[in-house]
C-alpha cells in the first residue's frame, strides 16, 4: 500500500461509511496494515524528506498529506524518551498508529475547571486507536531512553486560521506558537533514520542518501554508520564528506575507520 493508495481508502471511508463508529473501526484497521507496510513506509519517509526540504529552503511546515475536500490532513510525530504533550482536545475525529516503540495515553475529566486523569494506557508498535469529541488526553513517551514515532490522521485543517477550534489546547503553551524551524527539521530527519530501520536495504539505502546531505554533523554521522553496514563500497563516496565536518577526537576515529574500510593510508 501507497500513501495514495491510503488516501483513496481514507476518503472512500468517509465518503461512504454508514455510522462514525463504522468509520473510525475501518479507518484503524486501514491504518493497522499501512503502518507494518514497507511501501507505505518508504513513501512516507520521501514525503517527510521533500518536507524537509522546504523547512530549509523556505520555512514551510506541512503535514505529510492534506485532502481538503474531506478536510483530513496526516502527520508524523517524533516523541523524545520520558516527554509528553500538554492536555488538549479535538473537536473532530482522529485516528493513530504506533509507528515505532510505543506511546502513553492519557484521558483527562474536567470537573470546575481542574483536570484530573481518569484512565492511562500504553499503546505498542503496530497498534492503532482513535479519538471522538469530547476527549481531553495527552500523548507522551513513557520509554526511558528510545524514541517513538505515531502516524496521525486529523479531521480538520492544517492552516491554523482555519482550524476554528478544531484543537484546543489546556496547558499554558500552544505548541504551534514560536516554531524553531532548525528543531522540525532535526526531529523529521530523526524520525527519518529510525524508520528506515523497518525498510529492506534497497529502499535502506536509497533514504539514506538523501537524509545525509540534509542533515547536521550527528544526523550525517548517524547515516553514514548505517550506510556502511548495507554496503561498504556504495558508502565510500560519503566519507569525504562526513570528514569535512567533523572535528576532534569524533574525527580522528572517523578517519582511522574509513582507512581500515577503505582501505586508505593516514
Amino acid at each position: 500500500m501507497n500513501i495514495i493508495d491510503f488516501a483513496k481508502r481514507i476518503n472512500y471511508e468517509i465518503t461512504s461509511a454508514q455510522s462514525m463508529f463504522d468509520m473510525i473501526n475501518n479507518i484503524r484497521n486501514i491504518m493497522s496494515v499501512a503502518i507494518t507496510d514497507e511501501l507505505f513506509l518508504n513513501d512516507c519517509i520521501n514525503e517527510l524528506i521533500e518536507n524537509i526540504k522546504n523547512t530549509i529552503n523556505i520555512n514551510e511546515i506541512k503535514p505529510l498529506y492534506v485532502d481538503h475536500n474531506n478536510k483530513w490532513r496526516m502527520n508524523i510525530f517524533l516523541w523524545n524518551p520520558k516527554s509528553e504533550n500538554q492536555p488538549h482536545q479535538h473537536n473532530t475525529w482522529s485516528v493513530s498508529g504506533v509507528m515505532h516503540n510505543k506511546i502513553k495515553i492519557k484521558i483527562y475529566k474536567k470537573t470546575n475547571e481542574e483536570l484530573s486523569v481518569i484512565d492511562e494506557l500504553i499503546a505498542i508498535e503496530g497498534k492503532t486507536g482513535y479519538l471522538i469529541p469530547p476527549c481531553i488526553h495527552a500523548l507522551g513517551n513513557p520509554d526511558l531512553s528510545e524514541y517513538s514515532i505515531t502516524l496521525h490522521v486529523f479531521c480538520d485543517s492544517e492552516l491554523r486560521k482555519d482550524k476554528n477550534g478544531d484543537t484546543i489546547w489546556l496547558g499554558k503553551n500552544d505548541p504551534r506558537d514560536n516554531i524553531d524551524h532548525s528543531i522540525v527539521v532535526l526531529r523529521n530527519l530523526t524520525s527519518c533514520l529510525l524508520l528506515t530501520d523497518k525498510l529492506s536495504p534497497n529502499f535502506k539505502f536509497n533514504i539514506l542518501e538523501k537524509i545525509f546531505p540534509l542533515g547536521t554533523p550527528s544526523i550525517k554521522l548517524q547515516s553514514y554508520k548505517k550506510m556502511i553496514r548495507l554496503d561498504i563500497s556504495k558508502a565510500e563516496k560519503y566519507s569525504s564528506q562526513l570528514e569535512s565536518v567533523l572535528s576532534g577526537d569524533i574525527l580522528i576515529r572517523v578517519k582511522e575507520i574509513n582507512a581500515k574500510l577503505h582501505g586508505r593510508r593516514m
